[in-house]
């Protein structure tokens, strides 16, 4: 997948850019507040099935890396099937499957149908990297390394907002309750995507998926760039979640199980604003270094 932007001037670009900016900038909002209410808020939903401290820190564990680890293998597939049939279908496709997914959450009266929704969030990785990618096609050069940034300082902001709204839904109507919301929330994103991104995708490549899928994997292996990015990647996200799921459970060991649901909110919602206020400063940064 192409993520050099081209080099044009800003005047020879459409405003359109400024549009999928905002755009994007919602939609990883949403998904921000999705993915910080599944990680702050599992243990107290199995606290509710019944699952003791052991069950929950056990569980805990085994759902933070149930999506993930069906997802990463279809990650290059994506990529290849954007390459073919355009972007917008499959940044369509990873909001759909959440919504899908969270909506098993809500109604699940046990650990199993919650399970089968955790995994099939797995299914809809990589849209970040689409939306980036169509960022650097549609910006000016100029303009990349801030709309970039603005999409991802969205993120810290969706860990603030979903983290506080979170833990005051929780303590008033219930975990089910919240996930019923995320549910809502992603299905209003998924058609605010469907109407208002437009793309006008000409494909280009009609080789077969298979010889596709090998050329791109190819690529990265022989980049070598590419291989020690995703060196440092790896070792990075290894070692923020090998703690980050447990940190609702550590919340409740200090306050416990009466006052957790507010608490792990809290300490979420703080958590995001180093980061919020961060962000944006690292866009112009690129863009000047």
């Amino acid at each position: 997948m192409e993520l050099e932007p081209r080099a044009d001037s800003i005047a020879n670009h459409s405003p359109s850019w400024k549009l999928l900016t905002a755009l994007f900038a919602i939609a990883s909002l949403a998904e921000i507040i999705l993915f910080s209410n599944l990680s702050a808020f599992t243990p107290i939903y199995l606290q509710q099935i019944g699952y003791d401290e052991a069950g929950v820190k056990l569980w805990t564990g085994i759902l933070a890396s149930a999506g993930i680890a069906l997802g990463f293998w279809f990650v290059p597939f994506w990529g290849v099937l954007a390459d073919r049939h355009g972007r917008k279908i499959l940044v369509l496709r990873s909001f759909a499957i959440e919504a899908v997914a969270l909506v098993l959450m809500a109604l699940s009266p046990n650990i199993w149908l919650f399970l089968l929704g955790r995994v099939l969030t797995g299914l809809a990785l990589g849209n970040t990297g689409l939306m980036f990618a169509t960022l650097a096609d549609e910006a000016p050069r100029e303009r990349v390394g801030l709309a970039i940034s603005l999409v991802s300082g969205s993120q810290p902001i969706g860990i603030v907002i979903g983290s506080l709204l979170g833990g005051f839904i929780v303590s008033r109507f219930g975990v089910s309750t919240l996930f019923g919301f995320d549910a809502t929330m992603i299905s209003v994103i998924t058609l605010m995507l469907a109407l208002l991104y437009k793309e006008a995708f000409v494909p280009e490549n009609f080789q077969p998926l298979d010889h596709m899928l090998r050329e791109s994997l190819r690529a990265v292996v022989n980049t070598p760039i590419v291989r020690l990015l995703f060196a440092f990647s790896f070792i990075a996200t290894f070692a923020f979640f090998f703690s980050f799921p447990f940190l609702p459970n550590r919340v409740v060991e200090l306050v416990g199980a009466g006052e957790s649901a507010a608490s792990i909110g809290l300490v979420f919602g703080i958590s995001g604003v180093a980061t919020l206020m961060a962000t944006p400063l690292w866009g112009l940064a690129a863009d000047k270094w």
